[in-house]
């Protein structure tokens, strides 16, 4: 009993020398956090501007993160962050051991660069469930990189006031039903116009995902015939027992009883879809080619020492697979024939 209240008060000592949340307004105190401190969150805001990413202080900020191994979520908000900076966010946070479950950059100065760094990171992450970019200079080009880099994991992403246009939240998405877990997405105050909004009608009315809940695209340059196209979108998934929640204008909706009929859903239209084999890691493939048949246990380390992941695997070849030293031609083919059919049904 004395051992179990002596270890019960190790704990409360623990809690109260550093188990806490850590909330900046420097990055001087935010780096001393990082390194002193054992809290799972960093909360970094409306710190005094840096002179970019080669400045001091913005270096050893980056050095503690990435050395941190208990911080958990990050949120950065009105830091003047340009893409530079936000590359070099990235790396550190790449580097990092311990993987982020939340991540929020906001209101500060980058634009598609910098969002393309992040994609990186997304392309890295497995743990990330909430991602918020609002605020920024997001156009269609950095969303685009970003909706090629969702992570499975994600259930949230916030990427309101950008510069997104009807190209980016078609490429967006698309991305999103095609095997994501995004449950919220908010897309207000951006650049969205009618044209979206036709876009978002037939994305949602012939997908057949289940994971989207909410989608906010208020205050886009819409006329209300672009509303009333969103309006179908959300009723014509409720009709399908798909429902997903769209934040529109009161007077839209008060036309549902009203004269504004409601279209009939679009004609599915096949989407191309990029198989989810595509993410796998070289250990995956190498369970993978060892699951297939017990006599290909012994070509699994073929494929480590090729550093083949998901996406070279799903373009091999049999002159490939001879490549790498095996030399059974029907082996070769039977693989080669297991790929093309992961591939075609998408299936892990």
């Amino acid at each position: 009993m004395a051992k179990l209240l002596a270890f019960s008060s190790l704990l409360i000592l623990d809690y109260a020398h550093g188990w806490n949340d850590c909330k900046s307004r420097s990055f001087d105190t935010a780096t001393q956090s990082l390194q002193t401190s054992r809290c799972t969150e960093l909360d970094l805001s409306h710190a005094q501007a840096l002179s970019g990413a080669t400045d001091p202080r913005f270096q050893s900020f980056l050095q503690a993160l990435s050395a941190n191994v208990n911080v958990r979520k990050v949120e950065m908000e009105n830091l003047e962050l340009d893409d530079n900076m936000v590359k070099a966010l990235v790396d550190a946070l790449i580097d990092r051991s311990v993987d982020l479950y939340s991540l929020e950059i906001t209101n500060q100065n980058f634009g598609d660069d910098g969002a393309d760094a992040i994609a990186a990171f997304l392309a890295k992450t497995s743990s990330l469930r909430s991602l918020s970019l609002a605020r920024n200079h997001i156009g269609d080009v950095g969303v685009t990189s970003i909706a090629n880099a969702l992570p499975p994991s994600l259930h949230e992403l916030d990427l309101s006031w950008n510069s997104i246009g009807d190209t980016g939240v078609e490429a967006l998405l698309q991305a999103v039903i095609q095997g994501s877990m995004i449950r919220e997405l908010e897309l207000d105050h951006n650049r969205i116009t009618d044209d979206g909004a036709e876009i978002v009608y037939t994305v949602l009315t012939t997908s057949k995902s289940d994971y989207l809940r909410e989608l906010d695209i208020l205050d886009n340059p819409m006329t209300d015939q672009g509303l009333r196209v969103l309006q179908d979108a959300s009723q014509g998934r409720a009709a399908a027992a798909r429902p997903v929640k769209i934040k529109l204008p009161r007077h839209i909706w008060s036309e549902a009883t009203g004269g504004h009929r409601p279209r009939q859903p679009a004609r599915a239209v096949p989407l191309k879809r990029k198989p989810a084999a595509s993410n796998w890691t070289e250990q995956q493939v190498k369970d993978w080619v060892r699951d297939l048949h017990p006599t290909f246990k012994s070509y699994a380390n073929a494929f480590v020492s090729n550093a083949v992941n998901g996406e070279v695997l799903l373009s091999l070849t049999e002159d490939d697979l001879a490549t790498m030293g095996i030399d059974n031609k029907l082996h070769c083919k039977r693989i080669v024939a297991e790929i093309k059919k992961m591939a075609a049904s998408d299936e892990l």
